[in-house]
């Protein structure tokens, strides 16, 4: 059973989500291309995160309920008390990555859709496209650097946003190598394969290297 404060979580979570759609597709509308749709969500997540954790509620709270059980786990796999006091910091990255995937997730869903809706074949031109673009890329690599030098909350939540949206420029940077050399699928399919392995984090920071 719910109580009456996880009934207002969850409605809150419900309508942000319900108007993060409506507004994506409005982006994508009024934009007219994905990769500045790309820019316009990542610039949006940046300042909502910042917003959040500067003025809203700690997100540490309010991802209490998913640490506990990612220290769970940790403890049942014999990590260390160290270990597990690491991850109980991770309140404000788990917001940060929330945020992204309930953006971005639905931005390329969104694009895909609408290219095969019309029968065209433009998403994978323009994934292959995607990119910060200047300005933004140099406010993500000033933030990722900051992220390695200052340890606040503030800074360290939008240095994982920052490095996700290199992750995902990465892969755009992969598929255009791949198109352009005529690689066959089976030479990237292992890169999504290990996204859900313990190789997880590695090739992650490989991605958002890539994209830097």
């Amino acid at each position: 059973s719910f109580g009456a404060a996880d009934v207002a979580l969850s409605s809150t979570f419900a309508a942000i989500t319900f108007f993060a759609g409506v507004a994506i597709g409005a982006l994508l509308q009024r934009a007219g291309n994905l990769v500045l749709a790309f820019q316009a969500a990542l610039l949006f997540s940046i300042l909502l995160v910042g917003g959040v954790t500067l003025f809203g509620p700690d997100p540490e709270v309010l991802f209490a309920p998913v640490i506990e059980e990612l220290a769970e786990v940790l403890r049942a796999s014999g990590a260390t008390s160290e270990q597990v006091a690491v991850v109980a910091g991770w309140g404000g990255i788990l917001f940060a990555a929330a945020v992204f995937s309930q953006v971005m997730g639905p931005l390329l869903l969104a694009a895909w859709w609408i290219s095969a809706a019309s029968g065209q074949t433009r998403f994978g031109k323009e994934f292959r496209a995607l990119k910060l673009g200047r300005f933004l890329g140099i406010v993500a690599t000033a933030i990722v650097a900051l992220g390695l030098v200052f340890p606040t909350g503030l800074v360290q939540n939008l240095s994982a946003l920052a490095l996700a949206g290199f992750v995902l420029q990465g892969l755009a940077i992969l598929h255009a190598w791949a198109h352009a050399k005529r690689w066959h699928l089976g030479f990237i399919a292992p890169v999504y394969v290990l996204l859900v392995t313990p190789l997880m984090v590695v090739v992650l920071l490989a991605l958002a290297a890539l994209g830097l």
